[in-house]
């Protein structure tokens, strides 16, 4: 009521007015609202791989923000300071969502200490007794961790401070349950930058540090993969952890003999599996910058561990990438370069290779997007494509070389992990979302078909499927700020629908047909804990849901489902913050309900793929599949490929220019068998060792198997 001045001061983290969002006095009347921040992001700004600031337990410093002092100065005729009192007061702030958040009571949700909402946990002492907008503590207090631990449950005694008007307990905040709070070192001396540096900038633990925060790790960060690596007909639970240890969970929750696996740092990565042979062979990274490689008895395979320069907090892809009937394992590294090692640990010819000038110095890159592979144009090897904290997208061959059409660029910082969709018609197409909020569809070649802006930023990865059983892909994607997104990828990117939920969604979902309706529903889990089922039109599938429990923590980590026990019945497991893992049976399903997406990485190898990759066999007669890659030929060098068995007794191969003249002739002693594949590497040099000009050419493959004579004639151009 009545008249006052009002003046808002906004400062950067150099103590410098910043005119731009500072005002005043102007003189208000009435009722009247103030913006302090048009954007809390720009204000104090998520380290990279954050989603929140100063929030995340696992956090190596604090950010520096923005400071406001907001003035306001009444008319004491129309406003005496009789009236200010907290029973008559309704203060509130307006969150991005456009969302009243009321300090009327402390009635908030399970892991937030700020939204507070006169319509949840009305059980709690202090439903209903008002709260002031900012309590004053000494500066040494500590803040309630997050994920589960609001005010009054790290602080007991607050509810008795706050029922007794504020008479009582008034030392309330040296009494905290020690579980439930950070455990912080405050540095004496608070320092600005200096002018000069970078206005936001991170505090990490060293000695220009103005607050560290330690032992605040919670235990699972990194994704379960469930197989059957024993051999024993049931399915164990592999996971590491941030305690350095790595799990093999047996289906009653026992550890299996072996584990767990102690390693020298952090483990983020989520495992990539290998039961080829009928020995099981585990891989996964570590913030200690190896690669591990271990077997089902959690001893060392041969050649493991393999180091790089920086943390491994990428998930590796294991497959056949070349076709040589043999795994390889690629994995990103936060040094900034990829990895590719054989199944012995050697490391493969032309890797590793840069994919990023960003390095993980110091830790400070939280999480990391994961590789995917797949042969994308059917040339007979596969193509590994990686996401950079460089905002691009890089497709590379199994040589190493990058593929012509990339790198791509997108609008924003890469955190979540490309996948790969077969559309209907057998073509491959890459989905990936930035950390900007935009998620692309590009193809084959680099070139992106369609882009789309949702939200803030993405962490979770992109999950394509046919939810109608349409023959129409679809895609499905959750936010950092809580949405869930359908999309129609099937001709370009259409928003079908949006689900909003209460927190930001970082796991991936897993895809299965959980409530025995013949359709594939998603299973997320938020980071407030919450675990739910979403059914094929984007509503939440809450009968489902209720076989389902909240944990006490962040849930950061994507779900997996499979049939742990043999009782003909799906489980998924989930794995949080609090130390927990969680395996929760769907009583509706049974030995024929679909598993289309199993875990993050979809497959135990971690390829990425939505849909049945093209199988190639081996060719027992005959001439197959005649090819050269790339084509047109833009370097050096091409290489040419057939399908023959490997018995074959006779390879005779010419290149002709258009006007008949011969340039080279091969025979078999110029090949190598690689599996199903002969191959020759050209350098594009003639008989007399002149290297050809561009054009078109000809060029013929004759075999001859079991005494009898195939042939085949190709086409490839030069354009160099």
């Amino acid at each position: 009521n009545g008249n006052s001045t009002v003046s808002l001061e906004v400062r950067d983290t150099l103590g410098n007015i910043i005119p731009a969002i500072s005002w005043g006095p102007v003189s208000k009347s009435g009722t009247f609202s103030v913006t302090i921040f048009p954007s809390t992001r720009n204000a104090i700004p998520p380290e990279p791989g954050m989603q929140t600031s100063n929030t995340q337990i696992f956090q190596t410093g604090v950010m520096k923000g923005y400071t406001a002092t907001l003035t306001v100065i009444v008319d004491a005729n129309s406003n005496p300071y009789s009236g200010w009192q907290n029973s008559k007061d309704n203060p509130f702030i307006i969150n991005p969502k456009i969302q009243t958040i009321h300090i009327a009571s402390v009635a908030g949700t399970a892991g937030n200490t700020q939204n507070l909402d006169n319509s949840v946990i009305q059980n709690t002492r202090l439903y209903g007794y008002y709260l002031d907008l900012a309590l004053k503590v000494p500066f040494n207090w500590r803040w309630p961790l997050e994920g589960g631990n609001p005010i009054w449950k790290a602080y007991t005694k607050i509810e008795d401070y706050i029922i007794s008007g504020k008479t009582n307990f008034l030392d309330w905040y040296l009494m905290p349950d020690s579980t439930r709070v950070w455990n912080r070192r405050v540095v004496p001396t608070y320092k600005f930058e200096p002018p000069g540096n970078p206005v936001n900038k991170h505090y990490g633990i060293n000695n220009q540090s103005d607050y560290t925060l330690l032992d605040t790790s919670g235990k699972f960060f990194a994704s379960p993969k469930i197989a059957d690596i024993d051999g024993d007909g049931y399915k164990e639970v592999m996971i590491g952890s941030l305690e350095n240890k790595f799990y093999a969970f047996k289906h009653d929750g026992t550890i299996l003999p072996g584990f767990p696996y102690t390693t020298g740092g952090m483990i983020k990565s989520s495992a990539a599996i290998d039961l080829s042979g009928g020995n099981a062979k585990i891989y996964f990274g570590c913030d200690d910058n190896k690669l591990y490689g271990i077997d089902k008895n959690g001893n060392n395979l041969p050649g493991f561990p393999v180091s790089t320069n920086g943390p491994i907090k990428s998930s590796p892809v294991v497959t056949d990438i070349n076709f040589d009937k043999q795994n390889e394992i690629v994995v990103q590294s936060g040094d900034g370069f990829l990895y590719a090692y054989n199944s012995n640990g050697s490391i493969m010819s032309g890797f590793p290779v840069k994919y990023q000038n960003s390095i993980d110095a110091f830790g400070y890159m939280i999480l990391m997007p994961s590789p995917a592979v797949v042969d994308l144009d059917k040339k007979g090897s596969k193509d590994i494509i990686v996401a950079s904290y460089d905002s691009t997208l890089i497709a590379y061959d199994y040589h190493g070389r990058v593929r012509s059409g990339f790198p791509v660029r997108l609008d924003n910082i890469i955190y979540s992990s490309p996948v790969f969709v077969k559309m209907p018609d057998g073509a491959f197409k890459i989905i990936v979302a930035s950390g900007g909020g935009t998620v692309y569809k590009i193809n084959p070649n680099g070139i992106i078909e369609a882009s789309l802006k949702l939200s803030a930023g993405f962490i979770s990865s992109p999950v394509p499927v046919d939810l109608y059983k349409d023959g129409k892909m679809k895609l499905l994607i959750a936010s950092q700020s809580g949405e869930i997104f359908y999309l129609d990828i099937s001709n370009g990117l259409n928003l079908i629908s949006t689900f909003k939920t209460v927190s930001d969604i970082n796991s991936s979902p897993l895809m299965a047909d959980v409530n025995n309706d013949g359709y594939l529903e998603a299973v997320y889990a938020s980071m407030n804990g919450f675990t739910f089922v979403m059914d094929r039109f984007g509503n939440m599938d809450e009968p489902t849901t209720g076989m389902l429990m909240p944990f006490s923590s962040w849930v950061f980590s994507s779900p997996a489902i499979s049939d742990l026990d043999n009782n003909g019945k799906l489980d998924v497991v989930f794995a949080s913050y609090d130390k927990t893992i969680g395996s929760f049976e769907f009583s509706g399903t049974n030995t024929n309900s679909e598993i289309f997406w199993s875990s993050f990485g979809n497959d135990l190898g971690n390829t990425r793929l939505a849909g049945t990759p093209d199988s190639v066999s081996p060719i027992t007669d005959g001439l197959g599949a005649v090819f050269n890659y790339y084509n047109p030929v833009k370097e050096d060098f091409t290489i040419f490929r057939f399908e023959a068995p490997a018995g074959t007794e006779k390879i005779d191969m010419k290149i002709f220019d258009l006007g008949g003249e011969k340039l080279l002739e091969l025979s078999k002693s110029n090949f190598i068998n690689n599996g199903i594949y002969w191959e020759y590497k050209w350098d594009l040099k003639n008989e007399k060792g002149t290297i050809a000009a561009n054009g078109t050419y000809i060029y013929k493959v004759e075999i001859t198997v079991n005494g009898k004579t195939y042939s085949k004639i190709q086409k490839l151009a030069i354009l160099r």
